[in-house]
């Protein structure tokens, strides 16, 4: 894709992808605690900043990362952050 990636554009990716099943939560950043089994996510209110570094490096390594090196190191980073709402509040 040749968008440079942003937060608005994550929140439309996720709202494209859950609109038809999850409305409620469709584009939009959680607004409450979460845990993952044992593990706790991040702070809600540390999201939007730990997002604006995720995106910081991304922007940084994706000229020089292996694809599938940034790909696998993307995810790792994005799915800590855990920006999204789950399926149980």
């Amino acid at each position: 894709m040749k968008k440079r990636l942003s937060l608005d554009l994550v929140l439309l990716w996720h709202k494209e992808v859950f609109q038809e099943t999850k409305p409620d939560i469709a584009g939009r950043i959680k607004e409450y605690p979460m845990r993952v089994g044992s593990w706790r996510a991040p702070d809600w209110q540390d999201v939007d900043s730990l997002m604006k570094e995720f995106i910081r490096w991304y922007d940084k390594n994706r000229q020089i990362m292996h694809p599938v090196e940034l790909a696998a190191r993307a995810h790792y980073r994005f799915e800590k952050i855990h920006p999204f709402r789950g399926w149980e509040r």
